[in-house]
């Protein structure tokens, strides 16, 4: 197994948290348009997709498969930009509708990063999640959970790049 994930969550972390920094305070809570989210809705949404690290600390059990047998089919998944994902409001890790605060955001966000790498340093990631279920994927061991964050921030990232170009473009 690769720990090299740990480094790799970690910097995925550090660029996304980058981008909510460089957003200017007048474009972060503006929607481009109705369907699309805010760069702090964004960020809001990867917070709250974060916070299922309790699901994995305290619910994982010794797994009969290899701790990173899904991890092509999560990045196959997260990492297809084509793909169109919707969320309906209503669900645990939707946005906040209101305006967020961009110092509590990053503060947010990097307090659950760091929760998360001082957790999968100290933790076995073969362990399967037993009561957690990604759609289209089945259970996850922490190694693939591990993979998902990675992967989904990633997808969050292109967004924001994606949000902030065309909010600039419509300041300029």
């Amino acid at each position: 197994m690769d720990l090299s994930i740990i480094d790799n969550f970690d910097t995925t972390m550090k660029e996304f948290i980058r981008l909510i920094e460089t957003t200017p305070d007048s474009l972060l809570n503006k929607q481009p348009d109705e369907e699309t989210w805010s760069v702090a809705q964004i960020g809001d949404h990867i917070q709250k997709t974060l916070q299922t690290l309790a699901l994995a600390r305290d619910h994982a059990v010794p797994s009969n498969r290899l701790p990173d047998e899904k991890v092509a089919q999560i990045s196959a998944i997260f990492l297809n930009f084509n793909v169109k994902y919707k969320q309906e409001k209503g669900e645990a890790t939707y946005p906040r509708l209101e305006p967020i605060d961009k110092a509590e955001l990053i503060s947010a966000l990097r307090y659950i990063a760091n929760e998360i790498v001082i957790f999968s340093k100290n933790n076995d990631l073969s362990l399967l999640i037993e009561n957690f279920e990604v759609p289209f994927i089945g259970k996850l061991t922490r190694y693939e959970w591990l993979q998902l964050q990675i992967d989904h921030t990633k997808r969050h990232i292109h967004q924001i790049q994606h949000v902030k170009r065309y909010l600039l473009q419509q300041s300029a």
